[in-house]
């Protein structure tokens, strides 16, 4: 009976450990009026572990008023056009998405700092365009062999807390 209480608490201990844990943050930008097209950094993200990137970005129209002498004028912007988004490592392109339509992701990245760019259009000459999105970090999915290895691992303890148990 003891063999199956170890056995237990260590399948919720493995389970426990492997558990994802998400860390959302969000970012924003702008683009200096008619950059056309424009590539710019949104966010620097850093991994301790394999990780899994998915998220957001928009940008929206916007209004700017200016006042000349008696007078009141409002300028209107459409938004960015932003064409795609894409993750670096250093130098090196890792993944592009340009349907955002769903948002953007990007998985089973290792360890490390990535940076996550946005490109697109800007084609209003007067004002500055102005982007926002969130970025969800989620541990990767463990590869099947990892998963093998772990309960591999298990057996092997509780064939080993069996023995002493004798």
């Amino acid at each position: 009976m003891q063999f199956f209480r170890s056995m237990a608490a260590a399948a919720v201990l493995a389970a426990t450990a492997a558990g994802a844990q998400a860390t959302t943050t969000t970012f924003s930008g702008s683009v200096g009026p008619g950059v056309n097209p424009f590539d710019v950094l949104a966010t620097s993200i850093t991994f301790g572990s394999a990780s899994n990137l998915v998220g957001g970005v928009s940008s929206s129209g916007y209004t700017a008023e200016f006042n000349v002498g008696s007078v009141t004028v409002l300028l209107n912007a459409d938004a960015l056009n932003i064409a795609s988004v894409y993750l670096k490592s250093g130098s090196t392109v890792i993944g592009t998405d340009t349907d955002l339509s769903n948002g953007f992701a990007f998985g089973n990245l290792a360890a490390g700092t990535y940076g996550l760019y946005i490109t697109g259009t800007n084609t209003n000459t007067s004002l500055v365009g102005v982007f926002a999105g969130t970025t969800t970090v989620t541990a990767a999915v463990p590869e099947p062999e990892s998963v093998a290895l772990v309960l591999a691992g298990l057996g092997v303890v509780g064939l080993m807390s069996r023995r002493r148990m004798r």
